[in-house]
């Protein structure tokens, strides 16, 4: 096993982004991938800037991006890292370095998992905590030490053995979205319907969540909900589920569905409907057809205006329509939630599975075994 190397004798290059917003083209073929579009390993393109070619070359001319090249988040967050697609049509956006990983020293796919690694994650936060905002240079991302190296040959294996858990994380990610696509064109044709408008207020009430510092959270079986998503546990609940939750300060108007138990913190409404004709389904799928940006209050700590948005207007369909849509999309919504919850066992497993083979207690062999019981 090699000593512990600095990264920049892993790699062959390590390229800062531009500095400046890359100018969005809508017609264009690229992509200019910045913080915001790297989430959990993988590209989330509908976040990412689409880009002319020209810009793509103007934003690659210090290296164009090859496929199995890294993008390293080193700022808002610091950490998030994704791989160039084989289309190799990404352009490093702002607050991103670019890595091309020595092939005789570190396998593509091993480096990306080891950076990812939570070990590995928690060095580079500490070593960007020094900051009034959390960030790396990037002579700091050169010089960050890697653990001891196994062998190529290992690093292979290892590579490959992780990568079969990420090949079933991805299908899941597909499956979910495909369920997803379905219910949301469901709810497009019930809102086609000539139906009667209403005001929201008449239809559901948005109620606020409750503080729950994370200082006082006790890992347990409810998922705690801030604004932009599930942001820990606790072993008590707000609510027993299924629930729908809005961010309010924050990621404002972001419409999350829980099946489970949860507690909503504050900077989040959850909703509750206020007539027998309407279920949690159709508020979950009405809410997420709304365009939010109109409930943006003027205070300075911008914030969803819950007044002002109880007062919109929405169409409501028949008892019979939304009976009929909750029926429909109830098993797409279960769907969802048994791969994503599969989904993230097998990122639990894969974060396990690292550290023992990085050190040789576990053979390749026996955690091929494993991964062939869950797949």
């Amino acid at each position: 096993m090699k000593e512990s190397v600095p990264l920049y004798e892993a790699c062959d290059y390590i390229v800062d982004c531009e500095h400046r917003t890359a100018p969005i083209d809508e017609s264009g073929d690229f992509f200019a991938v910045g913080t915001p579009a790297m989430r959990d390993g993988v590209i989330d393109f509908s976040q990412a800037r689409r880009i002319s070619k020209e810009t793509f070359m103007k934003w690659t001319r210090r290296l164009a991006p090859r496929h199995g090249d890294l993008l390293f988040a080193r700022e808002a967050p610091v950490g998030p890292l994704v791989r160039i697609p084989i289309e190799e049509n990404v352009a490093p956006g702002q607050r991103t370095v670019l890595m091309r990983p020595n092939p005789e020293v570190v396998n593509s796919t091993f480096l990306f998992y080891l950076l990812g690694s939570p070990v590995v994650q928690r060095r580079v936060l500490e070593r960007a905590a020094g900051s009034t905002v959390a960030h790396l240079n990037v002579a700091d991302i050169r010089a960050f030490e890697l653990p001891p190296l196994p062998g190529l040959e290992t690093q292979c294996a290892i590579a490959e053995v992780l990568g079969a858990l990420d090949d079933k994380i991805a299908a899941n990610r597909k499956l979910a979205t495909t369920a997803d696509a379905l219910a949301t064109s469901l709810f497009a044709r019930l809102d086609n319907v000539n139906s009667p408008a209403e005001l929201m207020g008449e239809v559901l009430s948005l109620e606020y969540g409750k503080a729950l510092p994370a200082s006082q959270r006790v890992h347990g079986l409810s998922a705690v909900y801030g604004s932009g998503g599930v942001v820990g546990s606790h072993n008590e609940s707000l609510l027993e589920g299924p629930a729908v939750i809005v961010g309010r300060k924050g990621t404002i108007g972001a419409v999350h569905w829980s099946n489970g138990p949860c507690f909503p913190i504050d900077t989040t409404f959850f909703v509750r409907p206020n007539s027998e004709r309407v279920t949690l389904e159709y508020c979950y799928y009405l809410l997420r057809s709304l365009d939010w940006a109109d409930f943006n209050s003027d205070s300075a700590v911008p914030g969803l205006n819950r007044s002002q948005a109880l007062k919109r207007k929405v169409l409501m369909p028949s008892i019979r329509e939304i009976e009929r849509f909750t029926s429909d999309v109830q098993p797409l919504l279960k769907l969802q939630e048994s791969v994503d919850s599969e989904s993230m066992s097998l990122v639990a497993m894969r974060d396990t599975l690292l550290p023992p083979l990085m050190s040789g207690e576990l053979r390749v062999r026996d955690a091929e075994r494993v991964v062939e019981n869950v797949l």
